[in-house]
């Protein structure tokens, strides 16, 4: 059993629970924000992504509707952006268009991605006040928002009914 543990922590992708990395990224501003003062307002949901990655893509107006039901309970989205040097000037037009307000990242040399051991996107995950990662998803399908949703309301103790009601992330 513990041999079975060893190897699952081991396979790229997993991460404990108590290993939420550090990291400073630059915003599309490129000020610099870091993991640690985001946390010290709420808990983090992190979506890596590529703006050539069709399920990332589709996955963003959930993240967006996510980002707008959880705000006031102090939850902060983040979508930290793997697209390259080349192609990272195009993505101030591209957010606008999609109507993105969540704060966007830039990853360009995977460094953070290289620290949480991504391998494929999109990866979605909660990061706790207290830093540590309580919850991670590889890949996106429709429905995978409401589980990301009910994993927040679970940490935030929120009663299902009272949180969101009328909410579009469907």
């Amino acid at each position: 059993m513990i041999l079975l543990a060893i190897l699952l922590l081991a396979l790229p992708g997993v991460v404990r629970a108590d290993d939420a990395p550090a990291f400073c990224l630059p915003d599309l501003s490129r000020e610099k924000i870091c993991l640690d003062e985001l946390i010290e307002k709420g808990p983090v949901v992190l979506d890596f992504w590529a703006t050539w990655c069709a399920p990332c893509v589709r996955a963003l107006p959930h993240l967006q509707a996510l980002s707008e039901e959880f705000a006031d309970r102090g939850v902060t989205v983040v979508g930290i952006c793997a697209d390259t040097p080349k192609t990272v000037s195009q993505l101030p037009q591209f957010v606008r268009g999609r109507k993105l307000t969540f704060t966007i990242l830039l990853d360009t040399d995977n460094a953070v991605m290289r620290k949480y051991k991504i391998a494929n996107l999109p990866y979605t995950c909660i990061i706790d006040t207290s830093g540590a990662l309580v919850y991670s998803h590889l890949g996106y399908k429709p429905g995978d928002e409401r589980e990301l949703r009910s994993r927040l309301i679970d940490l935030l103790g929120v009663a299902s009914g009272a949180a969101g009601a009328g909410s579009s992330a469907k």
